[in-house]
């Protein structure tokens, strides 16, 4: 409505002109699926429920167990091993297996995650009541939660890595088939049992018989939609300080009394008298009484034994690095989010530090990850290794599909979900626009201004704008006159996605000197 002016006068009145503009959506919302300590809030069951969350302090208000002392964390329980040399030093017992989802999100906010989503497919307590593994269904039934979820754009199952191999793969498949099916998001992959060296053989973790490429060599066109990493990192997420003696399971415990006692004879020697030494007492009762420490008679004993005991000390740093010992999904969605916030999208997670993590499991060389990164059936795996100077780096940014020309590369794949998502979302507003040439030329000039800002931002390729991208709609270019009595509006976006600099070649040209009195 005009405004009424009865008065003489200059007047202004504001409106609004502004074009559509489209909005890039958010490129890295992680939905992490695996087990919870609690799996319930005010009577109301949180299972296969997706949660939003934005911080390690707001997972804990939600699934830890209020009346629990570890918010949330899980409690393994390693079994005692002398003079052991296996990786991981300690296995985890039947009875009190790992769950990875805990600290696979510590490994997230550490390097840089925001918010996620939370997808708990039961308690710790749960799958300790079966007596066995856990079960695949589950898994299965999470992952079907987050179907219809608009804004997860990965998934991560760090569980995942408890089951057969069997189970593995059929939930690594179910996680590509969604992504596949709804094509706005990928799948970060652990690599089963991801501490194993690239040998060659049997039981190597991707070429092995039962290794990543044997489970996942059926998968069709739905791979390129995901990733893998491999090897596991030894990490610092659980501090020295948070461990000691519980952590060992009772089976075992006595194997390790055993030998602090026979240390003790060593610690303590008679006097020259003959005599015991009056240390040597007490300190065997602290050995003696550790199955039946509680509260702070553990932290007392654990104290005490740290002050005297190598061997004490030696079973300690295992069990730190048996319980540090993780799969890097976790971390590298947490890559992600920092590499699309400081960089963008189409630069590629890679040649950068994997905070929190002290070394791979593995030490990769050049030859081992040619077989990683360029293999015959195209299952390629990024490779993380360690570079003196530099530390922890990812050094690799290829996709399962990686004998695609199209599909290669991470940054290509997730840039074109982007644009496709982003573009998407526009076109919904002008559905029952009425579909004739100035709708058209409407969309057409929102989604070229939108690849024009994505050009110049680096996004698409090309020496100049009309290089990067495309757009056409209407009759005669997308459509037909039956197309508009149908209702149908096509619209038509070819674009050129920047790829990144995988290889680079370096040439020395080595002139030689010339002539004394002679031109150069």
């Amino acid at each position: 409505m005009s405004m009424q002016l009865k008065t003489p006068g200059v007047y202004v009145q504001a409106t609004s002109d502004e074009p559509d503009a489209i909005l890039a959506l958010p490129t890295a919302i992680p939905a992490f699926v695996g087990f919870t300590e609690s799996a319930s809030q005010g009577g109301r069951t949180l299972v296969a429920t997706p949660v939003r969350i934005t911080s390690m302090a707001q997972f804990q208000d939600t699934f830890a167990d209020p009346d629990g002392a570890t918010r949330g964390a899980p409690r393994p329980r390693f079994d005692y091993a002398a003079d052991t040399s296996a990786v991981p030093p300690l296995r985890a017992a039947a009875d009190a297996p790992r769950f990875n989802l805990y600290y696979s999100l510590q490994l997230f906010f550490d390097n840089g995650g925001g918010a996620c989503n939370i997808v708990s497919i039961g308690t710790y307590a749960d799958v300790l009541a079966n007596g066995g593994p856990p079960d695949a269904q589950a898994f299965l039934a999470g992952l079907a939660a987050i179907g219809q979820d608009e804004g997860t754009t990965m998934i991560v199952v760090p569980d995942a890595v408890m089951l057969d191999a069997q189970g593995w793969a059929a939930v690594s498949c179910a996680a590509l088939r969604q992504c596949g099916a709804r094509r706005d998001r990928v799948a970060l992959l652990d690599v089963r049992e991801g501490w194993r060296a690239p040998d060659g053989g049997p039981d190597d973790p991707v070429t092995g018989s039962a290794g990543l490429r044997a489970l996942l060599g059926a998968a069709g066109a739905e791979r390129r939609y995901g990733m893998a990493y491999y090897p596991w990192l030894n990490t610092t997420v659980v501090g020295p300080g948070a461990i000691d003696f519980s952590w060992l399971s009772a089976p075992t415990l006595p194997t390790l009394q055993a030998g602090l006692r026979a240390e003790a004879a060593q610690l303590f020697p008679p006097r020259r008298d003959g005599t015991p030494d009056p240390k040597h007492a007490p300190y065997t009762a602290i050995v003696d009484g550790l199955a039946a420490a509680r509260g702070d008679a553990v932290r007392t004993s654990h104290q005490a034994l740290l002050a005297h005991s190598p061997l004490y000390r030696q079973a300690m740093a295992d069990v730190a690095a048996s319980v540090n010992l993780l799969p890097p999904a976790g971390a590298m969605a947490g890559v992600f989010v920092r590499n699309d916030t400081t960089f963008g999208v189409n630069h590629a997670p890679a040649n950068t530090t994997i905070i929190s993590a002290l070394a791979p499991a593995v030490r990769i060389d050049d030859a081992a990850q040619a077989t990683l990164n360029a293999p015959l059936d195209g299952l390629a795996v990024n490779a993380i290794r360690t570079f003196p100077g530099h530390g922890v780096l990812v050094w690799g940014a290829r996709t399962l599909d990686a004998n695609s020309q199209d599909w290669r590369y991470i940054s290509v794949l997730r840039t074109t979900i982007m644009l496709e998502r982003s573009i998407a979302a526009f076109l919904g507003t002008c559905a029952l626009r009425a579909n004739d040439a100035h709708t058209w030329a409407h969309v057409r000039d929102t989604i070229g201004r939108f690849l024009a800002a994505q050009w110049a931002a680096g996004v698409l390729a090309g020496a100049r704008a009309a290089d990067a991208w495309r757009v056409r709609v209407g009759i005669g270019a997308t459509m037909t006159g039956m197309d508009v009595l149908d209702g149908v509006m096509k619209v038509s976006v070819d674009v050129a996605v920047a790829r990144p600099d995988e290889f680079i070649e370096l040439t020395f040209v080595q002139e030689m000197q010339a002539a004394r009195g002679l031109p150069g």
